[in-house]
């Protein structure tokens, strides 16, 4: 069980450091000598709209998304491989969504030579990060018994 944990911390890891460097790039972008100007024409009040309906929209999804894998395997009464599957493939889906949400904004934010929808990339990214992988939320949220627990600490 733990070698699935360090998996997931590892798979975490690295979708952090991919948002970052694309991050980097974007800033870079942005913020450096290739500045061009907007190239779509998209006011800035629509833009930020948009983008923070949709934040709430995805972090609204990710956190429905874990708690239906949590709830059916709870109600269920899974044994204990059956849930951190369960945890790992909600994991990886809430991962997907935030993190196509983040590098949604930071394209929209190349395109649009906008350094103020970086806000909303900090903000998903805040969402992403508390999606880390824990064995102690795991515990929780699933409601392992003792011998559940000692088996994945």
């Amino acid at each position: 069980m733990k070698d699935q944990f360090q998996n997931l911390n590892l798979m975490f890891a690295a979708l952090s450091l991919g948002q970052v460097l694309f991050l980097l790039i974007i800033l870079y972008v942005v913020w450096g000598e290739t500045n061009t100007g907007s190239t779509l024409p998209i006011d800035k009040q629509t833009l930020l709209i948009i983008g923070a309906l949709g934040f709430l929209g995805i972090a609204y999804a990710a956190r429905g998304l874990g708690n239906y894998f949590r709830n059916k395997a709870v109600k269920e009464k899974q044994p204990l491989e059956q849930k951190v599957s369960a945890y790992r493939s909600s994991l990886i889906m809430r991962w997907a969504l935030v993190e196509g949400f983040n590098l949604f904004i930071l394209i929209m934010a190349f395109l649009q030579q906008d350094k103020s929808m970086l806000l909303l990339f900090g903000a998903g990214l805040i969402v992403f990060f508390s999606l880390k992988p824990s064995t102690t939320a795991f515990a929780e949220a699933y409601e392992l018994s003792l011998q559940e627990e000692n088996e994945i600490f």
